[in-house]
């Protein structure tokens, strides 16, 4: 078996599963040489290779010493299984950050690195999408006139160094600008730690335009209703329906001349009996 790359993964339960394999085929250790090398049980370690049980942090610093992993590849797996593990975005985040100070770990995982910086700032999103527009101008001022919520000059340049290096934006030999057709797959792994991020900045906007933006100008509707499960689900497919709809609205159009941010949002208001508050 091919020496599994720690910095190939995004998954710390998905590395730790193969890596003991390796450490079988290759190493010829048991695993229950690695679990009695660690003061770890048998037992325990193999419902965690099966995800009948979850990983704790205690556990991982019992079992890293004996996997026969160099330093930096240590240092990724302790950021790998924060990144599996915390529910604080904030701390996903500054996990991926330290990952990406690791010598070798950027170069790896290059795509995802990139997409991860790209939905960091709402403002990359949203002068990509201004790219479509006829009268696009790559520079600060236009952009900052154009946009709401007046982000600054420096915050709008270093956006759009950004989207011109990493290829978000590119203009024709006419020297007109385009958004070229890049696929983000924003559902797995590294996508949903900043898309976390994304969601955040974008409703704060949204709480901000109620202040800031006349009201023909938006629009914020709600509904607070009781469900039951199955009903919920039901809920999910009609807000994606409309997403989807809008999606193909946008993508029909030959000479748009606004941008818009759509977040549909449903939130259970309550919880049922045993789950904590």
């Amino acid at each position: 078996m091919k020496r599994p790359d720690v910095f190939d993964y995004l998954d710390h339960h998905s590395f730790l599963k193969d890596w003991i394999v390796f450490l079988k085929e290759s190493k010829k250790m048991t695993l229950r040489a690695v679990a009695n090398n660690s003061g770890i049980s048998v037992a325990s370690l193999s419902l965690c290779l099966s995800k009948e049980r979850n990983w704790t942090i205690k556990m991982l610093g019992k079992l890293i010493p004996h996997l026969e992993l160099k330093k930096l590849e240590q240092d990724a797996l302790r950021q790998l299984f924060i990144l599996g593990t915390t529910e604080d975005p904030m701390e996903r985040l500054s996990s991926f950050d330290e990952l990406r100070r690791i010598p070798g770990y950027s170069e790896k995982q290059r795509d995802s690195s990139t997409v991860y910086l790209y939905l960091r700032h709402w403002l990359n999103v949203a002068i990509r999408e201004l790219a479509q527009l006829q009268d696009f101008q790559a520079n600060a001022a236009w952009i900052r006139e154009k946009l709401r919520f007046m982000p600054s000059e420096v915050e709008v340049e270093r956006a759009l160094k950004f989207l011109i290096k990493e290829g978000y934006i590119k203009s024709d030999d006419k020297g007109k600008w385009f958004t070229p057709n890049k696929d983000l797959d924003c559902q797995e792994g590294v996508f949903r730690i900043s898309l976390g991020e994304f969601h955040r900045q974008i409703l704060q906007l949204s709480q901000r335009s109620i202040e800031e933006i006349p009201r023909e100008l938006r629009l914020i509707l709600g509904h607070t209703a009781v469900l039951a499960e199955g009903q919920k689900m039901k809920a999910e497919e009609i807000l994606k329906n409309a997403l989807n709809e809008i999606k193909k609205l946008s993508s029909e159009q030959t000479n748009p001349d606004s941008l818009y941010q759509f977040e549909l949002v449903m939130i259970p208001l309550s919880q049922k009996k045993g789950e904590a508050a």
